[in-house]
């Protein structure tokens, strides 16, 4: 379902201001460039700044600012103009020196922090700010590969924003990545002045000050303010121990703290951990082993039951290892004898043969709103889409038996249009264009199960890749009475309306 774009919106103003947090970080400067760059290619009379108590910064964000000819003013009074854009961050916020303004605009990818603007475009599952500006560019039809800098720019916020790409979890982030052509010279230049002499040393006296818990195998460390991507160094070091199989570092940041986890082994991933840590009181995701983000103080407190945040860490980590199963149906069969029978409903889908696509074999995956989907090219495995985006694979006998053809337009109305990415050469192809339209004729039947944890769930298709697929409490198991080696998840809306339970199920 496609946004209203938010640049398009504020075209009608001639005098704009765009504004980043106090003491701005890599995707702060790049998000505002990249609005500024596009207003002032337009004609617009527009000025970028940012405030503070100070004008510090640190060696990588000089040269960012200055080998990508970025703009960046440091001032205490706001200049004239009918309209003020915050970017990575929201007017009235602790973070950003709140100035008078006729018309007020809000681009970020923090939680909402509820207060009222006359425009706002907040994405919280995006890793950065950059990544929602480029998205909003690419809906303009602005063509970043005509400018370098500011497609370095952006790359570099989104690099530095998700710890060097490793706790990027939305399909927009890899898209960004994938397609942004940027100066490999600069980046480098950026990449080897991150930190300081003093951030070095905050790191080691961190990793003597950890605490563990032996039974779960976790190790606990709060280091003192340092750069984020600081904090993903101590916990790659962490995770190296032979006997921590879960790590978590965190330190105060401004209104917050900012967490870093890591993991090994298949049954706990970071991304789960840090997703339960932050929900509700910040935001955060990334990779299967590799994965942080930032919890606002004040949710916390809002709470009432906490402590500390040592505390609230400990209390949280603590229920997320009691509320989390892992299924490897591929060794253990799934125990169908108390679930319920449903089947599914004659609703509208597209079904594509990636055969027809690429060579048969070949290693690719199918990026799409819920994830990655991994598997080989073969002529007997379709891909089903349904309206929402979500996808499914599925033997070709098995669609032949449970749907038809049909002569319907079919149309996503979903926030990704999934595409279909040879790993290899990470080449992307539009999958939907090749699809044709389906409709299940009502005799898949199934097992399910509401799950009552979180789950994660590898299959048979997931085996080769070691991938899974992962559900919330409130989703369903569900498992196909013809084959009980075909299982999968589906969310608890999906499940609602494009199944119905049987009678005596």
């Amino acid at each position: 379902m496609q946004r209203k774009n938010i640049l398009e919106e504020l075209q009608q103003y001639d005098n704009i201001t765009v504004q980043c947090h106090d003491n701005p970080d890599a995707d702060a400067i790049a998000s505002a460039f990249g609005v500024y760059t596009y207003f002032k290619e337009l004609g617009k009379n527009v000025r970028m700044i940012y405030s503070g108590k100070t004008n510090q910064m640190k060696s990588n964000l000089k040269i960012m600012i200055e080998e990508l000819h970025i703009p960046a003013e440091y001032v205490c009074e706001m200049p004239e103009s009918e309209l003020l854009i915050c970017v990575d961050c929201q007017y009235g916020e602790g973070n950003v020196t709140r100035f008078p303004a006729k018309k007020i605009a809000v681009l970020d990818h923090h939680l909402n922090a509820g207060h009222t603007t006359d425009y706002s475009d907040i994405r919280s599952a995006y890793g950065s700010c950059a990544t929602l500006i480029y998205k909003c560019l690419e809906d303009c039809g602005y063509d970043l590969k005509k400018n370098k800098d500011l497609s370095t720019a952006l790359y570099y916020g989104l690099f530095m924003d998700t710890n060097e790409f490793g706790e990027m979890e939305h399909p927009y982030d890899f898209d960004m990545v994938d397609e942004l052509e940027i100066d490999k010279n600069i980046l480098t230049k950026m990449r080897n002045a991150n930190f300081t002499l003093s951030e070095l040393e905050t790191a080691a006296v961190a990793l003597l000050r950890y605490n563990y818990n032996p039974e779960q195998r976790i190790a606990y460390i709060r280091s003192n303010p340092c750069d984020r991507n600081m904090l993903g160094v101590v916990s790659d070091l962490l995770i190296q121990v032979d006997s921590v199989d879960t790590c978590i570092v965190y330190a105060e940041d401004n209104d917050g703290y900012r967490i870093s986890a890591r993991t090994c082994g298949e049954r706990v991933t970071a991304e789960d951990l840090v997703v339960f840590l932050t929900d509700k009181v910040g935001n955060g995701g990334g990779h299967a082993n590799k994965a942080g983000g930032f919890i606002e103080k004040k949710r916390i407190k809002s709470l009432g039951e906490y402590t500390s945040i040592e505390n609230y860490i400990y209390m949280k980590t603590g229920q997320f290892m009691d509320s989390y199963e892992f299924l490897d149906t591929t060794k253990t069969p799934v125990i169908t004898q108390d679930m319920e029978r449903c089947r599914q409903l004659s609703n509208l889908h597209l079904v594509i043969n990636p055969a027809d696509i690429m060579p048969e074999g070949t290693e690719c995956y199918i990026r799409h709103i819920d994830g990655n989907l991994n598997f080989y090219i073969s002529f007997d495995t379709y891909i089903v889409i349904n309206k929402n985006g979500y996808v499914h694979a599925i033997d070709k006998t098995e669609f032949e038996r449970c749907y038809h053809y049909a002569d319907f337009p079919f149309s996503l109305e979903a926030e990704y249009m999934p595409k279909l990415i040879n790993t290899l050469t990470n080449e992307n192809f539009d999958i939907i264009s090749a699809g044709t339209a389906c409709i299940s004729n009502k005799t898949a039947c199934y097992y399910a199960k509401r799950l009552t944890k979180n789950l994660r769930l590898r299959n048979h298709w997931d085996k080769e890749n070691g991938n899974c697929q992962r559900g919330k409490a409130g989703d369903y198991l569900l498992v196909n009475m013809r084959n009980e080696k075909d299982c999968f998840i589906v969310q608890k809306n999906q499940y609602e309306t494009e199944y119905e339970r049987l009678s005596g199920g």
